[in-house]
């Protein structure tokens, strides 16, 4: 189950649309079926990158057993998506990616 959360201190007006989208490229790019994807987008948080309150964004991407040689690839699209729907240059853009064992990631009242 990969999860992605998005936090911006910018606002969208097609937040809804953003965070659907945002599922299918996840969904895309790790192989990973749609209905396994979660993702949250937070707007208009209280943040600063480099001493700069201006626009900025962090990823916080998870998912069980992830692959560390698909992190780059993974890194070069969802960079290049978030920055052309958000209008925020690459530059301003830090993700994290965290591989969580199976067993401590659950669903329905079971671990994977």
């Amino acid at each position: 189950m990969p999860y992605i959360k998005i936090e911006t201190n910018q606002d969208m007006k097609k937040d809804k649309e953003f965070c659907l989208k945002i599922s299918k490229v996840v969904s895309a790019i790790t192989g990973k079926p749609e209905k396994s994807v979660m993702s949250v987008l937070e707007l208009k948080k209280i943040m600063a990158l480099g001493g700069d309150v201006g626009p900025c964004v962090f990823v916080d991407y998870k998912g069980i057993n992830v692959n560390e040689a698909s992190i780059p690839e993974l890194t070069k699209q969802l960079s290049l998506y978030i920055s052309q729907e958000m209008r925020i240059p690459e530059s301003k853009i830090y993700l994290n990616f965290t591989s969580v064992p199976a067993n401590h990631w659950g669903c329905n009242g079971v671990t994977f």
